[in-house]
């Protein structure tokens, strides 16, 4: 046999053999995907993302009385709620309760501002003119540069990073309308009035709840509005903030928390903090929203909660691990 038969033959081999790999390949893939399709557990189960009998904690109720004492022991007026982000498992206290957002308008406006690149009518490295009047100096650094333009990267990073208010004030500029009343007000719920006992308004500024914040963390988190790069990108962001908050809570360094805050020191005293905690593979999504509280009591209030749900979460935890090494133990006899 000559050496270009050889050739052809193992050629032809190769073909073969890289044939019946994409088919098998593919063949699993279109397996997997019908039990997803069809099985009546979560698709998360079958893809492995929550192991059979892993007894995710489901129960809140103990975290929602350490709370409750403690807000009734201070007599402050908060709002609070937690959500384990693995199964939708929650708590809340007051959780209807409408603030003044603050601060917190700079996580919409910053998906709102990315969805605008996506659809490609700004860019990353687009420059928008800064001008006297939008140069505020409540927060932030940006109303100190001498520069006349900012890219829209440079403004959402230090709009998430330093909560920076020129930054919120350039970008809202280019908001786009139709985004705003259908992603802000419809899809996130973000905004309610808050109404008397006759239905009229008690002031014409708009109000959030914990709840909203969450449609719009979990918007990130589920990357139901951005793509996963973008979404990630934000989410990174929060976790590299000025103010940190896990440092200010005393959790260990191996914690992430992607948080916002926002504060209110004019018309009405508010400090809120909402936000992720990721402790290893746990997913665990905070609210705190305070009324009446000066900004440090706000910080304190909101990092001693804070503790109380990454405690709640690591004592649980570790009583759901015990609890079922012991069950495998006693049927194991």
């Amino acid at each position: 046999m000559n050496l270009k038969r050889i050739i052809i033959i193992e050629t032809i081999l190769l073909i073969l053999l890289t044939t019946l790999v994409f088919y098998f390949a593919y063949s699993s893939i279109n397996e997997k995907n019908t039990d997803y399709n069809a099985g009546l557990l979560s698709p998360r189960v079958y893809a492995g993302l929550i192991e059979p009998k892993s007894y995710l904690i489901l129960n809140y109720d103990p975290l929602r009385n350490y709370i409750h004492n403690y807000i009734t022991e201070k007599k402050y007026n908060i709002s609070v709620y937690v959500v384990n982000m693995r199964d939708g498992a929650s708590m809340s206290i007051n959780q209807n309760k409408g603030y003044f957002p603050a601060s917190l308008n700079k996580l919409p406006l910053a998906i709102l501002t990315l969805k605008q690149v996506e659809d490609g009518r700004l860019s990353l490295t687009q420059q928008l003119p800064i001008n006297s009047e939008l140069r505020n100096n409540a927060s932030g650094t940006l109303y100190k540069t001498d520069s006349d333009t900012l890219s829209v990267q440079t403004l959402i990073e230090h709009m998430f990073q330093e909560s920076d208010n020129t930054a919120y004030l350039v970008l809202n500029k280019y908001r786009d309308a139709d985004d705003f009343n259908i992603l802000l007000w419809n899809y996130f719920g973000y905004f309610q009035d808050e109404y008397d006992k006759n239905g009229q308004p008690l002031r014409h500024d708009h109000y959030v709840t914990v709840k909203t914040l969450y449609n719009v963390f979990s918007s990130l988190y589920l990357s139901t509005v951005l793509t996963p790069q973008h979404s990630e990108y934000l989410l990174s962001l929060l976790t590299n903030t000025t103010f940190n908050i896990r440092q200010i809570a005393q959790l260990p360094e191996d914690v992430k928390i992607a948080h916002k805050y926002g504060i209110n020191d004019k018309n009405e005293l508010n400090f809120h903090d909402c936000g992720i905690i990721y402790i290893e593979e746990r997913r665990v999504f905070y609210c705190i929203m305070t009324q009446g509280l000066n900004a440090q009591e706000g910080i304190q209030t909101v990092s001693d909660i804070i503790r109380m749900v990454y405690f709640y979460t690591i004592d649980a935890r570790q009583f759901l691990d015990e609890y079922s090494n012991q069950t495998v133990t006693n049927n194991e006899k």
